[in-house]
Protein backbone atom coordinates (compact mmCIF):
# COMPACT_ATOMS: atom_id res chain seq x y z
CA UNK A 1 0.00 0.00 0.00
CA UNK A 2 1.17 3.46 -0.80
CA UNK A 3 0.78 6.90 1.22
CA UNK A 4 1.88 9.44 3.49
CA UNK A 5 4.60 7.81 4.97
CA UNK A 6 6.28 11.36 5.91
CA UNK A 7 2.94 11.75 8.22
CA UNK A 8 1.41 8.51 8.86
CA UNK A 9 4.43 6.27 9.32
CA UNK A 10 6.54 3.62 7.11
CA UNK A 11 4.54 0.20 8.54
CA UNK A 12 1.67 1.53 9.96
CA UNK A 13 -0.97 -0.96 9.89
CA UNK A 14 -4.25 0.45 7.87
CA UNK A 15 -7.58 -1.22 7.66
CA UNK A 16 -9.72 -1.18 4.69
CA UNK A 17 -13.20 -1.63 4.17
CA UNK A 18 -15.30 -2.26 1.40
CA UNK A 19 -18.71 -0.29 1.90
CA UNK A 20 -20.55 -2.53 -0.67
CA UNK A 21 -19.44 -6.00 0.74
CA UNK A 22 -18.44 -4.76 4.50
CA UNK A 23 -15.52 -7.15 3.67
CA UNK A 24 -12.19 -5.42 5.80
CA UNK A 25 -8.39 -6.05 4.97
CA UNK A 26 -5.23 -5.44 6.94
CA UNK A 27 -2.50 -3.65 4.90
CA UNK A 28 1.02 -1.92 5.27
CA UNK A 29 1.63 0.83 4.48
CA UNK A 30 5.10 0.41 2.65
CA UNK A 31 5.42 2.73 -0.03
CA UNK A 32 5.42 6.67 -0.97
CA UNK A 33 4.85 9.07 -4.21
CA UNK A 34 5.30 12.81 -4.68
CA UNK A 35 1.33 12.38 -5.05
CA UNK A 36 0.72 11.40 -1.44
CA UNK A 37 2.74 14.35 0.14
CA UNK A 38 1.28 15.69 1.73
CA UNK A 39 -1.77 13.90 1.14
CA UNK A 40 -3.73 11.95 4.24
CA UNK A 41 -7.01 11.42 2.13
CA UNK A 42 -5.48 8.99 -0.36
CA UNK A 43 -3.99 5.66 -0.10
CA UNK A 44 -2.77 3.76 -3.56
CA UNK A 45 -3.44 -0.38 -3.68
CA UNK A 46 -0.88 -2.11 -5.64
CA UNK A 47 -3.19 -4.99 -7.94
CA UNK A 48 0.07 -6.37 -9.70
CA UNK A 49 1.68 -6.92 -12.60
CA UNK A 50 0.24 -8.13 -16.09
CA UNK A 51 0.31 -8.96 -19.17
CA UNK A 52 -2.66 -6.34 -20.63
CA UNK A 53 -5.57 -4.10 -19.53
CA UNK A 54 -8.05 -7.42 -20.01
CA UNK A 55 -6.50 -8.79 -17.50
CA UNK A 56 -5.65 -6.00 -15.32
CA UNK A 57 -10.00 -5.92 -15.69
CA UNK A 58 -10.66 -9.19 -14.93
CA UNK A 59 -7.59 -9.38 -11.51
CA UNK A 60 -9.60 -6.12 -10.25
CA UNK A 61 -13.23 -6.54 -11.41
CA UNK A 62 -14.51 -7.41 -7.92
CA UNK A 63 -12.67 -4.36 -5.98
CA UNK A 64 -14.12 -1.51 -5.23
CA UNK A 65 -12.72 1.62 -6.25
CA UNK A 66 -13.57 3.57 -2.95
CA UNK A 67 -13.44 2.15 0.77
CA UNK A 68 -13.51 3.28 4.32
CA UNK A 69 -9.63 3.34 5.77
CA UNK A 70 -8.38 3.68 9.18
CA UNK A 71 -5.34 3.42 10.83
CA UNK A 72 -4.74 0.83 13.47
CA UNK A 73 -2.73 1.99 16.55
CA UNK A 74 -1.14 0.46 19.43
CA UNK A 75 -2.89 1.61 22.98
Amino acid sequence: MAGDIYNLGLGKLVALEDPKSGALRLVVLGDTGGAFQPNLFQLDDFAGAFPDQAALYQATAGRSGTVRAGVLLLR
